[in-house]
């Protein structure tokens, strides 16, 4: 039986093409990730900037968009609390499959330890916590900031017929800027999280078995996954790039 099994591999030099794009990936996003909160730090006017997770910054957007009267919420307590939160949540998640039986552990596939894709309970719970939620989230509030700022644009056209083509143009663009940040959520979070519920959809429901390069493409595609998330923090960011162009510009 194992002989079959290992017979059934993929060669190793799959193995090792497969790990150096993810160790490659891995190594991008930290760059950016560490750039960014070495810039946030020490740059005095990046610290009302927000560097942590895509769902706390939709909110914080949600707060000073919609919420801005409410001065409470528009303050660093608010935020620390949030990020606060968002670290317990964060620490307390994975802590679940630890006791969920054969739920952990080495996948010979992929050749890594990970939460099993056959271990259905756990697999779907780690896919509605760490991906589902987060996205949905993230979704719902730039949609209702998207809905607020058209319901704006309408009230003002409305109210002045010969309003300024530039606010017109501006408000379009703050439009397009909001539906930008959702498709890179849906994006960035799809990445890993389409293939690894195709794979535990496909172990739980068909008797074939599952293509051995897809536990890989299942690993690689969400390392890349989380790498994009720090580059799209790292891009969205317009102080921090011009901070970092200013530093390059200066090096040269």
């Amino acid at each position: 039986m194992s002989r079959n099994l290992e017979s059934n591999m993929p060669s190793d030099l799959f193995y090792i093409i497969n790990f150096s794009c993810a160790i490659i990936a891995s190594i991008i996003g930290l760059t950016f990730s560490f750039t960014l909160i070495i810039i946030i730090i020490t740059n005095q006017q990046c610290h009302t900037a927000v560097c942590y997770s895509f769902s706390i910054q939709s909110l914080s957007r949600l707060f000073f968009v919609i919420h801005y009267k409410r001065r409470y919420l528009l303050t660093w307590r608010t935020h620390v609390i949030m990020i606060i939160f968002n670290w317990l949540i964060s620490s307390s998640i994975p802590m679940v499959p630890l006791f969920i039986d054969g739920s952990l552990g080495l996948e010979k596939e992929s050749r890594t330890c990970i939460v099993k894709t056959n271990a259905f309970l756990a697999a779907i719970y780690c896919m509605i916590m760490i991906i589902g939620i987060p996205l949905c989230v993230s979704i719902m509030v730039y949609c209702s900031i998207l809905y607020h700022v058209r319901q704006s644009t309408y009230r003002i056209l409305r109210s002045d017929q010969n309003i300024n083509k530039y606010l017109t143009i501006q408000n379009a663009k703050r439009e397009l800027k909001l539906v930008r940040h959702i498709l890179i959520q849906i994006v960035c979070a799809s990445c890993g999280g389409i293939i690894f519920l195709i794979n535990v959809f496909w172990q739980a429901l068909s008797e074939i078995p599952l293509p051995k390069p897809m536990y890989l493409l299942e690993i690689n595609l969400t390392t890349m996954g989380v790498s994009l998330i720090t580059i799209a923090h790292f891009m969205l960011n317009t102080q921090v790039k011009k901070i970092v162009c200013r530093y390059s510009c200066n090096c040269c």
